[in-house]
Protein backbone atom coordinates (compact mmCIF):
# COMPACT_ATOMS: atom_id res chain seq x y z
CA UNK A 1 0.00 0.00 0.00
CA UNK A 2 0.99 3.26 -0.66
CA UNK A 3 2.67 5.39 1.95
CA UNK A 4 0.34 8.37 3.06
CA UNK A 5 1.43 12.20 2.40
CA UNK A 6 0.67 14.32 4.67
CA UNK A 7 1.56 18.08 4.63
CA UNK A 8 4.70 19.35 6.11
CA UNK A 9 3.60 21.10 8.74
CA UNK A 10 1.57 18.80 10.26
CA UNK A 11 4.28 16.17 10.18
CA UNK A 12 6.69 18.61 12.04
CA UNK A 13 4.23 19.28 14.84
CA UNK A 14 3.18 15.26 14.58
CA UNK A 15 7.32 14.34 15.45
CA UNK A 16 7.17 16.84 18.77
CA UNK A 17 4.16 14.36 20.18
CA UNK A 18 6.55 11.50 21.03
CA UNK A 19 9.34 11.56 23.38
CA UNK A 20 11.08 9.68 26.25
CA UNK A 21 13.48 11.82 26.93
CA UNK A 22 16.22 13.55 29.58
CA UNK A 23 15.19 17.30 29.40
CA UNK A 24 18.30 20.14 28.55
CA UNK A 25 17.45 24.34 28.83
CA UNK A 26 17.71 25.72 25.33
CA UNK A 27 20.46 28.65 25.08
CA UNK A 28 20.34 32.27 24.19
CA UNK A 29 21.87 33.15 21.15
CA UNK A 30 25.68 34.53 21.36
CA UNK A 31 26.64 37.75 20.35
CA UNK A 32 28.99 35.74 17.79
CA UNK A 33 26.09 34.36 16.34
CA UNK A 34 23.51 37.41 16.08
CA UNK A 35 27.02 39.16 14.65
CA UNK A 36 26.56 36.73 11.71
CA UNK A 37 25.15 37.33 8.64
CA UNK A 38 21.69 35.36 7.87
CA UNK A 39 23.05 32.67 5.13
CA UNK A 40 25.84 32.73 8.29
CA UNK A 41 23.44 31.93 11.18
CA UNK A 42 21.63 28.69 9.12
CA UNK A 43 24.66 26.86 8.38
CA UNK A 44 25.61 27.44 11.83
CA UNK A 45 21.99 26.03 13.43
CA UNK A 46 22.50 23.23 10.74
CA UNK A 47 26.23 22.47 11.51
CA UNK A 48 25.24 22.02 14.89
CA UNK A 49 21.93 19.91 14.36
CA UNK A 50 24.40 17.50 12.45
CA UNK A 51 27.20 17.64 14.88
CA UNK A 52 24.41 16.31 17.74
CA UNK A 53 23.28 13.78 15.49
CA UNK A 54 26.76 12.51 14.92
CA UNK A 55 28.19 12.56 18.38
CA UNK A 56 25.04 11.06 19.65
CA UNK A 57 22.81 9.12 17.29
CA UNK A 58 22.31 5.43 19.18
CA UNK A 59 23.24 3.56 15.83
CA UNK A 60 26.64 5.82 14.32
CA UNK A 61 26.97 3.14 11.54
CA UNK A 62 23.63 4.87 9.79
CA UNK A 63 25.22 8.58 9.72
CA UNK A 64 28.48 6.91 8.26
CA UNK A 65 26.68 5.60 5.57
CA UNK A 66 27.41 7.37 2.54
CA UNK A 67 23.51 7.66 1.64
CA UNK A 68 23.52 9.80 4.98
CA UNK A 69 27.07 11.68 3.69
CA UNK A 70 25.15 12.71 0.97
CA UNK A 71 22.06 13.52 2.25
CA UNK A 72 23.67 15.57 4.78
CA UNK A 73 25.82 17.67 2.09
CA UNK A 74 22.13 18.01 0.13
CA UNK A 75 20.10 19.47 3.13
CA UNK A 76 23.77 22.03 3.83
CA UNK A 77 23.01 23.53 0.58
CA UNK A 78 19.44 24.02 1.39
CA UNK A 79 20.72 25.50 4.74
CA UNK A 80 22.81 27.96 3.00
CA UNK A 81 20.12 29.15 0.66
CA UNK A 82 16.98 29.16 3.03
CA UNK A 83 15.99 33.00 2.72
CA UNK A 84 15.33 33.00 6.38
CA UNK A 85 15.45 31.45 9.70
CA UNK A 86 11.76 30.30 9.27
CA UNK A 87 12.10 28.89 6.19
CA UNK A 88 15.48 27.27 7.41
CA UNK A 89 13.13 25.16 10.02
CA UNK A 90 10.07 24.25 7.44
CA UNK A 91 12.17 23.29 4.68
CA UNK A 92 15.16 21.88 6.25
CA UNK A 93 14.97 20.97 10.03
CA UNK A 94 11.60 19.64 9.82
CA UNK A 95 12.08 17.43 6.96
CA UNK A 96 14.96 16.26 7.41
CA UNK A 97 14.38 14.13 10.71
CA UNK A 98 11.41 12.18 8.33
CA UNK A 99 14.12 10.49 6.58
CA UNK A 100 15.44 8.85 9.91
CA UNK A 101 14.29 4.85 9.76
CA UNK A 102 13.91 5.37 13.78
CA UNK A 103 11.50 7.88 16.06
CA UNK A 104 12.47 10.52 18.07
CA UNK A 105 14.86 12.85 15.77
CA UNK A 106 13.22 15.72 15.75
CA UNK A 107 13.74 19.53 16.48
CA UNK A 108 11.61 22.60 18.22
CA UNK A 109 11.83 26.19 16.80
CA UNK A 110 13.25 28.78 19.53
CA UNK A 111 10.48 30.73 21.32
CA UNK A 112 10.97 33.99 20.01
CA UNK A 113 11.39 32.92 16.04
CA UNK A 114 12.37 35.78 13.75
CA UNK A 115 10.02 36.29 11.26
CA UNK A 116 12.96 37.33 8.50
CA UNK A 117 16.66 38.48 9.02
CA UNK A 118 15.54 42.17 8.53
CA UNK A 119 19.16 42.54 8.17
CA UNK A 120 19.31 40.58 5.06
CA UNK A 121 19.53 42.65 1.81
CA UNK A 122 16.75 40.93 0.11
CA UNK A 123 14.38 40.92 3.24
CA UNK A 124 13.78 44.27 4.80
CA UNK A 125 11.42 44.99 7.84
CA UNK A 126 8.46 46.45 5.60
CA UNK A 127 8.31 43.12 3.96
CA UNK A 128 7.73 41.15 7.41
CA UNK A 129 4.17 41.18 8.81
CA UNK A 130 3.61 40.30 11.91
CA UNK A 131 1.00 37.71 12.21
CA UNK A 132 -1.70 38.74 14.79
CA UNK A 133 -1.78 36.69 18.08
CA UNK A 134 -5.40 36.03 18.06
CA UNK A 135 -4.56 34.28 15.12
CA UNK A 136 -2.44 32.49 15.55
CA UNK A 137 -4.03 31.22 18.80
CA UNK A 138 -7.16 30.37 16.79
CA UNK A 139 -4.93 28.26 14.11
CA UNK A 140 -3.57 26.45 16.86
CA UNK A 141 -6.50 25.55 18.06
CA UNK A 142 -7.66 24.88 14.94
CA UNK A 143 -5.04 22.38 14.11
CA UNK A 144 -5.25 20.64 17.55
CA UNK A 145 -9.15 19.67 18.00
CA UNK A 146 -10.81 21.20 14.50
CA UNK A 147 -10.56 17.84 12.26
CA UNK A 148 -13.11 16.35 14.86
CA UNK A 149 -10.79 13.07 14.60
CA UNK A 150 -7.06 12.03 15.70
CA UNK A 151 -4.85 11.75 12.75
CA UNK A 152 -2.19 9.05 13.88
CA UNK A 153 0.97 8.33 12.23
CA UNK A 154 2.45 5.01 13.73
CA UNK A 155 5.88 3.21 13.17
CA UNK A 156 5.91 -0.03 11.79
CA UNK A 157 9.60 -1.13 11.02
CA UNK A 158 11.39 1.67 9.51
CA UNK A 159 7.90 2.88 8.11
CA UNK A 160 5.33 5.12 9.17
CA UNK A 161 1.73 5.42 7.98
CA UNK A 162 -1.33 7.40 9.06
CA UNK A 163 -4.43 5.72 10.58
CA UNK A 164 -7.85 7.70 12.37
CA UNK A 165 -8.29 7.03 16.38
CA UNK A 166 -9.99 8.61 18.35
CA UNK A 167 -13.15 10.28 16.84
CA UNK A 168 -14.94 13.46 18.77
CA UNK A 169 -18.99 12.90 19.26
CA UNK A 170 -21.24 15.77 17.42
CA UNK A 171 -17.89 17.23 15.40
CA UNK A 172 -17.58 17.12 11.55
CA UNK A 173 -15.49 13.98 11.14
CA UNK A 174 -18.19 12.29 12.91
CA UNK A 175 -21.13 13.65 10.80
CA UNK A 176 -19.22 12.85 7.69
CA UNK A 177 -18.71 9.22 9.18
CA UNK A 178 -14.94 9.07 9.32
CA UNK A 179 -14.85 6.03 11.13
CA UNK A 180 -11.67 4.74 14.02
CA UNK A 181 -9.37 2.42 12.01
CA UNK A 182 -9.67 3.96 9.08
CA UNK A 183 -6.76 4.22 7.14
CA UNK A 184 -5.57 7.61 5.63
CA UNK A 185 -4.58 7.27 2.66
CA UNK A 186 -3.66 10.89 1.83
CA UNK A 187 -4.40 13.95 4.47
CA UNK A 188 -3.66 17.87 4.06
CA UNK A 189 -4.62 19.72 6.91
CA UNK A 190 -3.59 23.52 6.90
CA UNK A 191 -4.38 27.25 6.77
CA UNK A 192 -6.24 28.52 4.16
CA UNK A 193 -7.76 31.61 3.18
CA UNK A 194 -8.02 32.66 6.63
CA UNK A 195 -9.58 28.90 7.10
CA UNK A 196 -8.26 25.62 8.19
CA UNK A 197 -9.16 23.10 5.97
CA UNK A 198 -9.10 19.35 5.78
CA UNK A 199 -8.83 16.99 2.33
CA UNK A 200 -8.36 13.59 3.20
CA UNK A 201 -9.30 10.24 1.40
CA UNK A 202 -9.67 7.30 3.64
CA UNK A 203 -9.96 3.34 3.05
CA UNK A 204 -12.71 2.24 4.65
CA UNK A 205 -11.03 -0.69 6.74
CA UNK A 206 -13.21 -3.59 8.70
CA UNK A 207 -12.12 -4.02 12.26
CA UNK A 208 -10.70 -7.52 11.16
CA UNK A 209 -8.18 -5.11 8.37
CA UNK A 210 -7.16 -2.84 10.94
CA UNK A 211 -6.12 -4.74 13.34
CA UNK A 212 -4.14 -6.62 11.37
CA UNK A 213 -3.04 -3.40 9.47
CA UNK A 214 -1.89 -1.84 12.61
CA UNK A 215 0.06 -4.39 13.37
CA UNK A 216 2.23 -4.94 10.88
CA UNK A 217 0.71 -2.21 7.80
CA UNK A 218 -0.55 -6.04 6.88
CA UNK A 219 -3.90 -5.84 4.24
CA UNK A 220 -4.02 -8.93 2.47
CA UNK A 221 -8.13 -8.87 0.67
CA UNK A 222 -9.24 -12.02 -0.29
CA UNK A 223 -9.55 -12.65 -3.85
CA UNK A 224 -7.06 -10.26 -5.19
CA UNK A 225 -4.61 -11.38 -7.48
CA UNK A 226 -2.92 -8.68 -9.65
CA UNK A 227 -1.83 -5.07 -8.81
CA UNK A 228 -4.99 -3.95 -11.08
CA UNK A 229 -7.32 -5.58 -8.59
CA UNK A 230 -6.22 -4.06 -5.69
CA UNK A 231 -6.13 -0.82 -7.36
CA UNK A 232 -9.64 -1.07 -8.15
CA UNK A 233 -10.06 -2.15 -4.31
CA UNK A 234 -8.73 0.50 -2.76
CA UNK A 235 -10.79 2.97 -5.03
CA UNK A 236 -14.27 1.05 -4.73
CA UNK A 237 -13.07 1.75 -0.05
CA UNK A 238 -12.39 5.15 -0.76
CA UNK A 239 -13.83 8.25 0.90
CA UNK A 240 -12.83 11.34 -0.10
CA UNK A 241 -13.89 14.07 2.44
CA UNK A 242 -13.41 17.87 2.78
CA UNK A 243 -14.12 20.77 5.13
CA UNK A 244 -13.10 23.36 7.11
CA UNK A 245 -12.13 22.70 10.99
CA UNK A 246 -13.91 24.20 13.64
CA UNK A 247 -13.07 25.35 17.06
CA UNK A 248 -13.26 21.87 19.74
CA UNK A 249 -13.72 21.93 23.16
CA UNK A 250 -9.90 21.04 24.54
CA UNK A 251 -9.15 18.14 26.57
CA UNK A 252 -7.80 18.53 29.26
CA UNK A 253 -4.58 16.49 29.98
CA UNK A 254 -5.74 15.02 32.96
CA UNK A 255 -8.67 13.33 34.45
CA UNK A 256 -9.56 11.22 37.55
CA UNK A 257 -12.78 9.99 38.75
CA UNK A 258 -14.76 7.12 40.67
CA UNK A 259 -16.91 4.54 38.37
CA UNK A 260 -19.21 2.13 39.47
CA UNK A 261 -18.15 -0.31 42.34
CA UNK A 262 -15.44 2.23 43.62
CA UNK A 263 -13.30 1.55 40.69
CA UNK A 264 -10.99 4.52 40.02
CA UNK A 265 -10.16 5.39 36.46
CA UNK A 266 -6.80 7.72 35.47
CA UNK A 267 -6.39 9.43 32.65
CA UNK A 268 -2.86 11.30 32.19
CA UNK A 269 -1.88 12.59 28.52
CA UNK A 270 2.10 12.91 29.39
CA UNK A 271 4.90 11.91 31.66
CA UNK A 272 6.35 15.18 31.11
CA UNK A 273 4.92 17.99 32.88
CA UNK A 274 6.33 18.38 36.85
CA UNK A 275 3.11 19.38 38.06
CA UNK A 276 0.67 16.87 36.29
CA UNK A 277 3.24 13.91 36.94
CA UNK A 278 2.84 14.60 40.77
CA UNK A 279 -1.48 14.45 40.20
CA UNK A 280 -0.80 11.82 38.56
CA UNK A 281 1.20 10.12 41.70
CA UNK A 282 -1.28 10.94 43.63
CA UNK A 283 -4.38 9.96 42.37
CA UNK A 284 -2.46 6.54 42.08
CA UNK A 285 -1.77 7.00 45.90
CA UNK A 286 -5.28 7.36 46.91
CA UNK A 287 -7.01 4.87 44.28
CA UNK A 288 -9.15 2.29 46.38
CA UNK A 289 -8.70 -1.24 46.78
CA UNK A 290 -11.37 -2.14 44.04
CA UNK A 291 -9.27 -1.47 41.48
CA UNK A 292 -7.29 0.94 38.72
CA UNK A 293 -8.04 1.49 34.91
CA UNK A 294 -4.87 4.03 33.63
CA UNK A 295 -6.11 5.46 29.92
CA UNK A 296 -2.80 6.00 28.03
CA UNK A 297 -4.43 6.61 24.92
CA UNK A 298 -3.82 10.04 24.73
CA UNK A 299 -0.52 9.74 26.30
CA UNK A 300 2.40 11.35 24.14
CA UNK A 301 5.47 10.09 26.68
CA UNK A 302 8.02 12.25 28.36
CA UNK A 303 10.93 11.96 30.86
CA UNK A 304 12.38 8.50 31.87
CA UNK A 305 12.09 9.69 35.35
CA UNK A 306 8.82 10.04 36.12
CA UNK A 307 8.03 7.10 33.92
CA UNK A 308 9.64 4.70 36.28
CA UNK A 309 7.80 6.39 39.31
CA UNK A 310 4.66 5.87 37.99
CA UNK A 311 5.92 2.04 37.08
CA UNK A 312 7.19 1.99 40.49
CA UNK A 313 3.59 2.96 42.24
CA UNK A 314 2.08 0.15 39.35
CA UNK A 315 4.05 -2.79 39.40
CA UNK A 316 6.27 -2.67 42.00
CA UNK A 317 9.98 -1.75 43.63
CA UNK A 318 12.72 -2.97 41.71
CA UNK A 319 10.52 -4.21 38.99
CA UNK A 320 12.09 -4.79 35.39
CA UNK A 321 11.20 -2.47 33.11
CA UNK A 322 13.54 -2.80 29.68
CA UNK A 323 16.61 -2.87 28.56
CA UNK A 324 18.61 0.55 27.09
CA UNK A 325 21.25 -0.26 24.62
CA UNK A 326 23.84 1.60 22.43
CA UNK A 327 26.81 -0.74 20.91
CA UNK A 328 28.59 -2.19 23.74
CA UNK A 329 26.69 -0.10 26.33
CA UNK A 330 23.56 -2.36 27.83
CA UNK A 331 22.32 -0.61 30.69
CA UNK A 332 18.65 -2.37 32.75
CA UNK A 333 16.70 -0.20 33.77
CA UNK A 334 14.57 -0.74 37.15
CA UNK A 335 11.89 0.77 38.98
CA UNK A 336 12.71 2.44 42.39
CA UNK A 337 13.76 0.05 44.87
CA UNK A 338 11.21 1.81 47.89
CA UNK A 339 8.02 3.38 47.58
CA UNK A 340 4.60 2.92 47.54
CA UNK A 341 2.97 0.37 45.48
CA UNK A 342 -0.67 0.09 44.39
CA UNK A 343 -1.55 -3.77 45.65
CA UNK A 344 -5.32 -4.08 43.40
CA UNK A 345 -6.81 -4.44 40.40
CA UNK A 346 -5.00 -3.06 37.33
CA UNK A 347 -5.93 -2.13 33.83
CA UNK A 348 -4.24 -0.06 31.10
CA UNK A 349 -6.12 1.21 27.89
CA UNK A 350 -3.56 1.86 24.88
CA UNK A 351 -4.20 2.80 21.19
CA UNK A 352 -2.28 4.23 18.60
CA UNK A 353 -1.76 7.83 19.93
CA UNK A 354 -0.05 6.01 22.86
CA UNK A 355 4.06 6.49 22.23
CA UNK A 356 7.34 5.89 24.08
CA UNK A 357 7.10 6.04 27.53
CA UNK A 358 3.30 5.39 27.54
CA UNK A 359 4.54 2.18 25.34
CA UNK A 360 6.89 1.34 28.15
CA UNK A 361 3.89 1.82 30.98
CA UNK A 362 1.96 -0.98 28.82
CA UNK A 363 5.07 -3.56 27.91
CA UNK A 364 6.19 -3.42 31.72
CA UNK A 365 2.39 -3.82 33.21
CA UNK A 366 2.18 -6.63 30.78
CA UNK A 367 5.63 -8.77 30.90
CA UNK A 368 5.63 -8.16 34.51
CA UNK A 369 1.68 -9.88 34.88
CA UNK A 370 0.39 -7.01 36.68
CA UNK A 371 -3.05 -6.74 34.66
CA UNK A 372 -4.54 -6.39 31.87
CA UNK A 373 -3.62 -4.10 28.43
CA UNK A 374 -6.61 -2.84 26.38
CA UNK A 375 -7.31 -1.26 23.24
CA UNK A 376 -5.47 -0.80 19.91
CA UNK A 377 -2.29 -1.16 19.18
CA UNK A 378 0.52 1.32 20.81
CA UNK A 379 2.67 3.92 18.31
CA UNK A 380 5.72 1.74 18.16
CA UNK A 381 8.03 5.01 19.27
CA UNK A 382 10.21 4.03 22.15
CA UNK A 383 13.67 5.23 21.60
CA UNK A 384 15.20 6.97 24.26
CA UNK A 385 16.23 10.60 23.73
CA UNK A 386 18.01 13.67 24.92
CA UNK A 387 17.81 17.42 23.76
CA UNK A 388 20.56 19.19 22.77
CA UNK A 389 20.79 22.99 22.29
CA UNK A 390 21.18 24.84 18.83
CA UNK A 391 22.68 28.36 18.70
CA UNK A 392 19.85 29.99 17.74
CA UNK A 393 17.64 29.23 20.78
CA UNK A 394 15.82 25.96 18.80
CA UNK A 395 16.66 22.45 20.41
CA UNK A 396 17.25 19.28 18.28
CA UNK A 397 15.67 15.97 19.96
CA UNK A 398 18.51 13.03 19.16
CA UNK A 399 17.51 9.33 20.17
CA UNK A 400 20.40 8.34 22.27
CA UNK A 401 19.59 4.81 23.32
CA UNK A 402 17.82 2.00 21.69
CA UNK A 403 14.99 -0.28 23.95
CA UNK A 404 13.59 -3.31 24.36
CA UNK A 405 11.19 -4.95 26.73
CA UNK A 406 11.12 -8.18 28.61
CA UNK A 407 12.13 -11.09 26.57
CA UNK A 408 14.04 -8.88 24.57
CA UNK A 409 11.44 -8.23 22.53
CA UNK A 410 11.46 -4.00 20.50
CA UNK A 411 8.88 -2.03 20.65
CA UNK A 412 10.08 0.28 18.29
CA UNK A 413 8.86 0.19 14.84
CA UNK A 414 6.04 -2.94 16.63
CA UNK A 415 4.08 -1.44 19.18
CA UNK A 416 2.51 -2.70 21.60
CA UNK A 417 0.10 -5.41 21.65
CA UNK A 418 -3.11 -4.98 23.74
CA UNK A 419 -4.20 -8.61 24.93
CA UNK A 420 -7.73 -7.73 24.97
CA UNK A 421 -8.10 -5.67 21.18
CA UNK A 422 -11.13 -3.64 20.98
CA UNK A 423 -11.97 -1.13 18.20
CA UNK A 424 -15.01 1.67 18.54
CA UNK A 425 -17.19 1.96 15.64
CA UNK A 426 -18.78 4.60 14.88
CA UNK A 427 -22.44 3.81 16.32
CA UNK A 428 -20.11 3.90 19.75
CA UNK A 429 -19.22 7.27 19.25
CA UNK A 430 -22.19 8.52 17.87
CA UNK A 431 -23.88 7.07 21.11
CA UNK A 432 -21.28 8.30 23.38
CA UNK A 433 -20.14 4.97 24.43
CA UNK A 434 -16.91 3.69 25.49
CA UNK A 435 -16.12 -0.15 24.75
CA UNK A 436 -12.76 0.16 25.81
CA UNK A 437 -13.22 1.31 28.90
CA UNK A 438 -16.68 -0.18 29.73
CA UNK A 439 -14.64 -3.85 28.90
CA UNK A 440 -11.54 -2.37 31.40
CA UNK A 441 -13.75 -1.90 33.98
CA UNK A 442 -15.79 -5.72 33.50
CA UNK A 443 -12.05 -7.15 33.59
CA UNK A 444 -11.12 -5.05 36.95
CA UNK A 445 -14.62 -6.36 38.27
CA UNK A 446 -13.77 -10.32 37.42
CA UNK A 447 -10.19 -9.81 39.81
CA UNK A 448 -11.94 -8.68 42.61
CA UNK A 449 -10.55 -6.29 45.33
CA UNK A 450 -6.84 -7.00 46.44
CA UNK A 451 -6.07 -8.59 43.45
CA UNK A 452 -3.05 -8.64 41.64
Amino acid sequence: MARSHVSAVLLAASLLLTACSEAKTPTEPTAKFLALSPRGQNLAIYDAFVEHLEDHYFDPKLLESAEWRARFAEYRQKAASAPDRLSLYNYVLFPLPEKFPQSHVSVTMPEKMPLAPTSSPDVTAAKVTAPNPAEIDRMTALSRGGPGFDYVRIRRGTIFNFTVGDVIKGSLAERHGITPGWVIDSLSVGPEAGEYKLKAKFLRFTPKEARDYERAFGWTPEGIKTLEELEALKAALGVEVAYDCELLPTRAPFETRQLDGGVTYLRFDDFQDPALHERVLSAIDHAGAAGLIVDLRHNSGGLTTHTEQVLGRLIGNDAYIGTHRRGWLVRNWRTPKKGPVYSGPLAVIIGPSSASAAEITAAAVLDNKRGRILGRMSNGSVLTSQQFPLPDGGIVHVPIMDFVRGGDRRIEGVGVEPDIWILPSLEDVRAGRDPVLERALAEISKSGPGAS
